[in-house]
């Protein structure tokens, strides 16, 4: 009789964290930001003060996660190098050594940025005005695409800047 109310108990706290979670999820979709990198691209060096800024925003932002991609070129000990480097060890990240993140999404240059809501791409292209083609630099960055349309959907406001060309390296 004891193992029976046990039972009941057990299956009980557990269908009521089940049906929490699920009505958590249900209530709140995250804006997912997708930034696909390669540690030996020049250009994706020279964004990381930008992606840091975006990074910043996000964590104190409950509304969105970030990840960064890194391409099937790279392994673990290349990405923690430039991790470690820029100054970006907690955000999280992923390998597409299959190119499964990337042909999902239609990444094809690092860096590319995506921001991605219920499967819905919304922004897509660079993370900020630094490049504006290959061997075309600006002396300093202007805007951050990817932190100002972020900042946008925080406050529930259309983003101002809409796909642009990404510009860097082709993902192989």
């Amino acid at each position: 009789m004891k193992w029976i109310g046990f039972i009941a108990i057990l299956f009980f706290s557990i269908q009521s964290e089940r049906c929490s979670w699920t009505k958590k999820n249900e209530i709140r979709e995250n804006y997912q930001v997708l930034v696909f990198l390669s540690p030996a691209c020049p250009i994706c060096q020279q964004v990381t003060p930008s992606l840091r800024q975006v990074y910043e925003f996000i964590v104190t932002n409950e509304d969105f996660s970030m990840e960064f991609v890194f391409t099937k070129e790279t392994n673990k000990i290349e990405i923690d190098s430039f991790m470690n480097y820029y100054q970006l060890n907690n955000v999280k990240y992923s390998m597409d050594d299959k190119k499964k993140k990337s042909k999902k999404v239609g990444a094809k240059i690092t860096p590319e940025c995506f921001i991605i809501k219920n499967k819905t791409r919304l922004y897509q292209g660079k993370v900020d005005d630094l490049y504006q083609a290959i061997g075309i630099k600006k002396n300093k960055k202007e805007i951050n695409y990817l932190l100002e349309n972020c900042k946008a959907l925080a406050n529930e406001k259309k983003i101002k800047y809409h796909n642009n060309k990404a510009v860097g390296c082709f993902i192989q």
